[in-house]
C-alpha cells in the first residue's frame, strides 16, 4: 500500500467523522476546513473555537487509529472519493 495523499486522508477523516462517529456535518466541515462563509444556514451559529473542535477531532484521529491497528471493517467510503 501506497503512501496516502491528501484527498485521501481527508475522505478518511470525513468518512469516520460522519459515517462511523456520526458527528454533524456542520462539524465535520469545520474540521476540515471546508465550512463557506456564503451558506446561510451555517452562517446563524457563532463559529466554533479551538476548544470546542479539540474533543471530536481527536475522536475521529482515535478511530482512524483503532481502525489501522484492527482487523475491524471500516466505514464504506464517501461516494465523492469514488
Amino acid at each position: 500500500m501506497g503512501i496516502p495523499t491528501a484527498i485521501g486522508l481527508r475522505n478518511a477523516f470525513i468518512t469516520v467523522a460522519e459515517r462511523d462517529l456520526m458527528l454533524p456535518r456542520p462539524l465535520t466541515k469545520r474540521l476540515v476546513n471546508h465550512a463557506r462563509d456564503d451558506d446561510i444556514t451555517e452562517g446563524y451559529a457563532a463559529d466554533w473555537t479551538v476548544e470546542q473542535l479539540r474533543e471530536p477531532a481527536q475522536r475521529v484521529a482515535d478511530r482512524i487509529e483503532a481502525l489501522m491497528k484492527s482487523d475491524a471493517p471500516a466505514p464504506e467510503a464517501c461516494p465523492a472519493s469514488r
